[in-house]
């Protein structure tokens, strides 16, 4: 039987101002600012948006505020094709906002406020939408929704793969706060940083390996230097593609939706990383969360220009 959602992506919804600035200050220094802009963002609800653009069907569970932010982000989430049925307005709170502020080689630092975020809780509603879709993605996922989702797969009220992205406030927690659910996790996602913290391998092909024993596929994204997955006892690697990097901010959410739009389709591995790469090729050259097109995606991978040889 044919689910109504290729994908669910339950995690934060929030306003991302994008602050550029020639250099960080240092304290007590005033910096001019060079470009100031808005977008709506968050980590599940980018790779909602980036899966949607790619072709796929998706739906987004978690929050707003009653402000116009949060009014402003169902309506972008709606022209993108994404469902926003389990998108709950909480009294009282305001839309979750990320600030990053962005150097001039394109690396950034993020301050983020919850907000309604940190009020979302999983209901019976939503188990009987995630019942009904081909893959469950989380990404930063609040301890409640760990605790949840893990009740759920543990006493068989939920079997859908699940696939996670904990990002770096969810590896500070260690295994401690993902151990219970990442014997439930069918992918899980990492950059290298992450990888590194929550093994303490330095050694990236010794961190993935051992995760690799605690779940079935690991991806591990290594920004300029591509991406490497393992799986089955091996490992495969894509190099990056050589472009102009920019602002780095929604680069990670644009490589798991692509990996997973193919991934869903059957592709092997190596393809589903080079979707990966391209998706994230593609926003890198952009300022903010701008999750990429079908086309522009196409057109990157058309291209083929990568950086050679595996460098981890």
């Amino acid at each position: 039987m044919m689910k109504e959602y290729d994908l669910v992506a339950i995690g934060d919804i929030n306003v991302d101002t994008i602050v550029i600035v020639p250099k960080l200050p240092e304290s007590d220094e005033e910096i001019r600012v060079l470009s100031l802009s808005e977008s709506i963002g968050g980590d599940a609800a980018n790779v909602a948006v980036g899966f949607a653009l790619l072709g796929g069907r998706s739906l987004l569970l978690g929050a707003i505020g009653e402000d116009l932010a949060g009014r402003k982000a169902v309506d972008f989430f709606v022209t993108k094709n994404v469902d926003t049925c389990r998108i709950i307005s909480v009294p009282g709170s305001s839309t979750g906002r990320v600030i990053s502020i962005v150097d001039a080689d394109g690396q950034r630092r993020m301050l983020h406020w919850r907000g309604a975020n940190a009020e979302r809780l999983l209901t019976e509603e939503d188990l009987r939408v995630l019942k009904n879709s081909s893959v469950i993605y989380i990404a930063d996922p609040l301890p409640s929704t760990v605790r949840v989702l893990r009740d759920w797969y543990s006493s068989n009220a939920l079997s859908v793969p699940l696939v996670m992205d904990p990002g770096a406030g969810g590896v500070a927690g260690g295994m401690d706060f993902l151990g219970t659910l990442l014997q439930f996790t069918d992918i899980l996602f990492l950059n290298r940083l992450e990888a590194q913290r929550l093994t303490g391998e330095e050694n990236i092909m010794a961190a993935g390996t051992a995760l690799a024993k605690l779940c079935p596929l690991v991806v591990i994204k290594l920004g300029g230097n591509g991406s490497v997955a393992f799986w089955q006892g091996k490992y495969v690697y894509a190099p990056a593609f050589k472009v102009q990097p920019l602002d780095s901010t929604g680069c990670g959410d644009a490589f798991n939706a692509a990996f997973l739009f193919q991934w869903l389709q059957g592709q092997d591995l190596e393809t589903a990383l080079k979707w990966g790469n391209a998706a994230g090729a593609t926003v890198v050259q952009k300022m903010g969360a701008q999750m990429p097109s079908l086309d522009e995606v196409l057109s990157l991978l058309e291209r083929g220009t990568c950086a050679a040889g595996e460098d981890f």
